[in-house]
């Protein structure tokens, strides 16, 4: 047994009764409207996203931009295409790659990197929070 703890009281709602049935379909419905944000860091060009968070993510996992590019559904050239746009807007290398040989290429995060992504998914999480926050001072209890 393994216990998996969520941030969703829904998990915990019971439905035996009618009644309890009708609470859980209020509390879903209340559920239904809420702030969505998408956060973005820019320079000349957008460089630094949640896509590009997730890449830079699955190549630290699988040591592949090809085998990153492959689990988000992405072509080769395209992640590359990201990769190259981010790392031109910061001016510095990210991904370190090292060619074939027996054991394939792969491809590594610079210390830069992971603390680019450590740092981006802080500042994602805050502004969610933030966004949560607002939306229950401004929009608590109307659509409820």
């Amino acid at each position: 047994m393994l216990e998996i703890p969520v941030d969703d009281p829904g998990t915990l709602h019971d439905a035996d009764t009618p009644a309890d049935f009708s609470a859980l379909v209020d509390y879903h419905n209340s559920q239904l409207v809420r702030p969505v944000v998408s956060v973005s860091l820019n320079k000349e060009k957008p460089f630094l996203d949640s896509n590009i968070a997730m890449l830079l993510t699955l190549v630290d996992e699988t040591k592949s931009v090809r085998t990153a590019g492959q689990r988000m559904q992405l072509s080769h050239s395209t992640c590359w295409n990201m990769i190259r746009t981010l790392e031109s807007q910061l001016n510095c290398t990210l991904i370190e790659r090292t060619q074939g040989g027996a054991g394939g290429s792969q491809s590594h995060l610079t210390q830069r990197a992971h603390t680019l992504l450590e740092r981006f998914a802080a500042y994602e999480r805050r502004i969610r929070e933030d966004a949560d926050a607002l939306y229950g001072e401004y929009f608590g209890g109307l659509f409820e």
